[in-house]
């Protein structure tokens, strides 16, 4: 195959004539003392390089490197405006690309990892990951999972924190905010509160600050119902301990029914509010001694003391110990 051939002509210019159409060139300069380059044909044009060696294409600025290319199967193979302050374009051999700002550019790597700056902020219409996405981990076992001291905030438009997940020491914590206020926290191995609303348990409709509705449970200290029906007191005798109830309605006493309640023992105390009047009524499965009765007493802030001892699950022994103004 025949090659062009470069002749230069006594006016500059540079005509690359063989077999086929020459392929003529001009220069053009401007008042600045720039100078360019054009190469001219009629129909398809190409420009090419070859050589046993390697071969290299530079173009360089009055700033530094603006465009390079080689075959050279290291490093840097593809640049474009590799100069600090311009955008940059970069391949290197280890099939790594990087691309963007000079100083802090995207980076793929080899293994199609992305990376970047760690203050590069952006935004997308819309984005998806089909699999799972590990902060802090290359491996995620779960949709989203978080590895470090990370924690995460949901804010409204107008920038007011609604809910946040973070850590203390070694457990987490969730946070729920009202008016950019804080509210209520869930803690993991410290204090839990509720102060935005009633808390319901079986209800989606509570009226009080913590309402109930089905019976209850308490393995120990002390409970005081609401005002209004009679109320259900079920404890769990599964440890030995002793029970204070406070009552200002009617209450039905009741006791969990497992195997590890027996030969557990204690005291209850029922002390009547500052109206009184209020009756108690126990389960068939507690029972008084042969012959023994109990003198309830329901005057106002009274305190009524009965002894228990599971001996059974269907039986419960009381002695009553008396009462005390």
């Amino acid at each position: 195959m025949a090659r062009d051939i470069l002749i230069t002509p006594a006016d500059g210019t540079l005509v690359f004539s063989g077999s086929s159409e020459p392929l003529s060139s001009s220069f053009i300069g401007d008042d600045s003392g720039s100078v360019t380059l054009y190469l001219e044909k009629t129909g398809n044009q190409s420009f090419g390089i070859e050589g046993s060696g390697s071969t290299v294409v530079k173009v360089d600025g009055t700033q530094g490197r603006l465009f390079s290319i080689t075959d050279e199967m290291s490093g840097s193979i593809f640049s474009a405006n590799t100069i600090a302050g311009l955008p940059v374009i970069e391949a290197f051999s280890d099939n790594k690309v990087t691309l963007g700002p000079y100083s802090s550019p995207l980076i793929v790597d080899t293994s199609g990892n992305i990376s970047g700056s760690a203050t590069s902020t952006g935004s997308f219409g819309y984005g998806y990951i089909d699999n799972k996405l590990g902060i802090g981990t290359t491996s995620p076992v779960y949709n989203l999972d978080v590895t470090g001291d990370l924690g995460i905030r949901w804010r409204a438009s107008d920038n007011e924190t609604l809910v946040q997940f973070d850590k203390s020491n070694d457990d987490g914590r969730i946070k729920v905010y009202a008016n950019n206020s804080l509210t209520s926290v869930i803690h993991g191995n410290g204090n839990s509160y509720f102060n935005g609303g009633n808390v319901g348990i079986g209800t989606t409709s509570p009226t009080t600050t913590l309402d109930v509705s089905g019976s209850m449970r308490s393995t120990s200290e002390t409970i005081t119902p609401s005002a209004g029906l009679s109320f259900t007191w079920t404890i769990d005798f599964t440890e030995s301990n002793n029970y204070l109830l406070e009552m200002d309605k009617d209450t039905i006493l009741s006791a969990s029914r497992d195997d590890r309640c027996v030969g557990q023992s204690g005291i209850i105390a029922f002390r009547q509010d500052g109206s009184g009047g209020h009756d108690l009524t126990l389960e068939s499965k507690f029972k008084t001694p042969r012959g023994a009765s109990i003198t309830w007493d329901d005057g106002a802030d009274e305190i009524n003391l009965i002894s228990y001892y599971v001996v059974s699950q269907s039986l419960i022994a009381i002695n009553y110990m008396g009462n005390f103004s």
